[in-house]
């Protein structure tokens, strides 16, 4: 938790307290995915008392997702593209060439330190109308997407092969 605590008040935030909260109300049994998670809403609840408490939520959040998407954009578009699953996919086969032939610009463009710039009532999924609920995709009710994967999903759908915009 302190590692996703930059630029916060620890003071405020008081991590040792959060985490005797999250540890005492999970069981012993849990995936560090699902920790996190937790750990983001135990983090929540205590955010109308300082604003930073709903921006380390929402990194827990973030962090969440990371651990359960792929590293690079070119590879998770492959992995959920159509051309590769042998299922429907998320993406046709044109949008999977397209991001293969740029790969490495488009996986070198994507910074996912940005991804961690939401507060929670944004990213959160329990949240109406969030970011997590409405953009990112999912793929049997799961979250498949992280921010920055959207950002350039959408833009590469807007430009396709013009990538000087």
């Amino acid at each position: 938790m302190r590692a996703l605590a930059w630029d916060l008040d620890t003071y405020i935030l008081d991590i040792p307290t959060i985490a005797d909260a999250v540890g005492t109300s999970t069981t012993l049994v849990i995936s560090s995915h699902d920790l996190l998670l937790h750990a983001a809403v135990t983090t929540a609840s205590s955010s109308t008392k300082h604003p930073h408490f709903s921006a380390l939520a929402a990194r827990l959040f973030i962090a969440s997702i990371h651990k359960i998407t792929r590293k690079t954009f070119s590879t998770w578009v492959s992995a959920h593209g159509e051309a590769h699953t042998g299922l429907t996919g998320a993406f046709n086969t044109d949008f999977v060439l397209l991001v293969q032939h740029y790969s490495a610009q488009l996986d070198n463009a994507i910074v996912h330190s940005r991804d961690f710039m939401f507060t929670y009532h944004v990213a959160h999924p329990r949240r109406a109308r969030t970011l997590a609920n409405t953009y990112l995709l999912r793929r049997d009710g799961c979250i498949i997407e992280r921010p920055q994967f959207m950002y350039m999903r959408v833009a590469l759908a807007a430009h396709g092969y013009n990538l000087e915009m």
